[in-house]
């Protein structure tokens, strides 16, 4: 078993049908070959495989945060993903109203960052996460999950108002009220 690195081919093991990769390779590319040498004849030359590039990834990370994790009805709220690994995935938001039950892809949303909630929401707590999809080669190490953040919509204040118009002169005192619900 050879791996290509300096420049040259090295020998890692020699013997044996398998190899197992070292667990502390660097993030990177490794090329690999076998050559298989006669030893019972010096006649007939080595035979040598085609080369397989070993793909070390770094592990998918995602991590989202809420510009404005209250807002109004009619408000909205922009999330970042700050992003790490995960090389050629794809980035899917998920929204669920409420705080439990199951995450549903938002539509239209994929590998979009920052992401914008629109002004839909309704009244209450809402959550949303993201994660990698169509990772391709990197499928191994793409595999993440964000944490999970609540934004919580808040009902429009509403005023009654009584207002009724008067006069006042100078250096009299009037009073306005109003009563928020």
């Amino acid at each position: 078993w050879q791996i290509f690195t300096g420049g040259a081919w090295q020998t890692v093991q020699t013997g044996g049908t398998t190899y197992d990769l070292p667990a502390n390779l660097q993030i990177g590319v490794y090329p690999y070959r076998i050559v298989y040498e006669n030893c019972a004849s010096t006649v007939c030359a080595s035979a040598v495989s085609n080369t397989v590039n070993i793909h070390v990834l770094p592990f998918g990370d995602i991590v989202i945060a809420a510009s404005v994790p209250s807002l109004c009805e009619g408000g909205n709220t922009t999330i970042t993903a700050s992003i790490s690994g995960g090389s050629g995935c794809s980035l899917i938001w998920q929204h669920r109203a409420g705080t439990s039950g199951p995450f549903i892809d938002i539509p239209g949303a994929a590998d979009i960052n920052p992401f914008t909630t629109g002004s839909t929401l309704s009244v209450g707590d809402h959550q949303f996460r993201a994660y990698f999809g169509n990772c391709g080669i990197s499928a191994e190490c793409g595999n993440d999950t964000s944490n999970i953040i609540t934004i919580t919509v808040l009902v429009d204040p509403i005023f009654q108002t009584d207002l009724v118009g008067f006069i006042e002169c100078i250096g009299q005192t009037q009073s306005l009220s109003v009563v928020p619900t």
